[in-house]
């Protein structure tokens, strides 16, 4: 088990929200309460932060934990909210999710942990059968200057960066929702939801 004092987390809610007809996505009502509040539940209260990369809405976010805005490269994806948060870090280890997936695993940071430690590497991303998630990883802080490079060099993906960390992706199983993205207002409305 990791020591989570030793783990600060960033939650992605910076988007534009464009799949969901520019609704701050994060905000959004599913199952009963907002998305938002689905990840943070999903976290363990020990973890040394808790934060938000928000680029509207702060004051309803800072409800939740302190928010982080995309200041040194502002509007420029997923990424650009990693950094930041990063650059506050004052742990060993930035566990990064987005706003969207409301059903993660109670294991997810113990297996991305582990994995990381047996491997002996600086990123983990958690993977399922069909797809990496790359903005569900935990990483190293001392990324830092890397991150930095890559953006300074107009780079935005977050898997591109990833891959050239050197890093391990952790299998989860497919046969349920742990890792569904809520991306559209018609997963909202959906029955099951």
């Amino acid at each position: 088990m990791p020591n989570l004092t030793q783990i600060s987390a960033i939650i992605l809610a910076g988007g534009e929200g464009r799949r969901m007809g520019g609704q701050d996505k994060g905000l959004i009502n599913y199952q009963g309460k907002p998305l938002i509040e689905h990840v943070l539940n999903a976290l363990p209260l020990e973890l040394a932060a808790i934060n938000i990369s928000a680029n509207r809405n702060q004051a309803r976010y800072s409800q939740y934990a302190p928010v982080v805005e995309d200041l040194e490269y502002p509007l420029q994806g997923p990424l650009a909210g990693i950094y930041e948060a990063m650059k506050r870090c004052q742990t060993e280890y930035l566990l990064c999710l987005p706003c969207d997936t409301p059903h993660l695993p109670d294991n997810l940071i113990p297996r991305l942990y582990a994995e990381m430690q047996t491997k002996q590497v600086d990123v983990a991303i958690a993977t399922t059968a069909t797809r990496s998630h790359f903005v569900i990883s935990l990483m190293k802080c001392s990324l830092l200057d890397d991150l930095k490079t890559f953006l300074d060099n107009g780079q935005r993906r977050v898997g591109l960066w990833l891959q050239q960390q050197s890093h391990c992706e952790v299998m989860f199983p497919t046969d349920n929702e742990q890792f569904i993205n809520v991306n559209h207002l018609h997963d909202i409305e959906k029955p099951e939801a």
